[in-house]
């Protein structure tokens, strides 16, 4: 794949994403982690005002780079998903029907 062809899925999946991310508006679920999150938040910061300042900066670097990792890992799982449902479409045949409009 060209860099160029990366950089136009890469546009194409962030947007999707972006779609995928307001459908949560209005997942309860989702909004009860985020709240938890917000409260846990505090503790955490002041649990982290006991560390040093290097192993407080390791500490952030590997959390930083999980979400980077994890942000991979959901972009690959967004074009194997692609492929399947053009797979699965090419299955059923619906490249080859024509369409009226």
């Amino acid at each position: 794949m060209t860099n160029e062809e990366s950089k136009m899925i890469k546009t194409f999946i962030n947007m999707r994403e972006e779609i995928a991310i307001s459908r949560l508006k209005n997942n309860s679920q989702y909004f009860e982690l985020c709240t938890l999150q917000e409260k846990t938040e505090n503790m955490v910061e002041e649990l982290f005002q006991r560390f040093e300042r290097a192993e407080l900066i390791t500490i952030h670097r590997h959390y930083e780079g999980e979400t980077r990792k994890h942000g991979f890992e959901i972009d690959e799982v967004y074009i194997q998903g692609m492929r399947d449902s053009i797979k699965i479409l090419t299955f059923f045949g619906a490249f080859s029907v024509e369409v009226s409009l």
